[in-house]
């Protein structure tokens, strides 16, 4: 099963995203700052960090430059909107930059997405490590009614 770090110090939200990866199929943990973020990266292995830049102390792209050599994807997840933000953050290294408030069925697809590419340069197949069951999280729609991915989002936008 793929794991994923979860940087975000809103509760809410982090919580909020790890409820859309547990419907995923998704491993994860959450940091609520960088330097959490650091001690469990050098404890624990993760296929990709989910990151926001505005965070307590060191802020994400701080913490992007700390990270950039673990060849690690990352995909910001911000409130930081402006395009200077959004090239710095691409420029980097970053893999993606989603603005909040955004679509958990999006995130999910564009994890995948990222996931999937990384697999491929590895030389890995496709979807590998995770169970056949979560596998593409395009299929989470399906799986679960279109009232819970309403609820979830609307939490997200708050």
């Amino acid at each position: 099963m793929q794991n994923i770090l979860i940087v975000e110090d809103d509760q809410a939200i982090a919580a909020l995203i790890a409820a859309s990866l547990d419907m995923a199929g998704y491993a994860h943990m959450a940091s609520p700052n960088g330097s959490d973020a650091l001690f469990r990266l050098q404890t624990d292995h993760f296929d990709l960090i989910l990151l926001d830049v505005m965070l307590p102390g060191m802020d994400g792209f701080e913490l992007m430059e700390l990270i950039r050599g673990r060849e690690i994807p990352v995909i910001f997840l911000t409130a930081r909107d402006k395009v200077a933000d959004r090239v710095k953050g691409l420029k980097m290294g970053a893999e993606d930059y989603i603005v909040k408030p955004f679509d958990t069925t999006t995130l999910l697809v564009r994890i995948e997405k990222v996931l999937t590419a990384i697999g491929h340069k590895a030389g890995r197949p496709k979807y590998a490590g995770r169970a056949a069951s979560a596998a593409p999280a395009t299929g989470l729609l399906r799986r679960h009614n279109q009232e819970q991915a309403k609820l979830l989002n609307d939490a997200l936008s708050v």
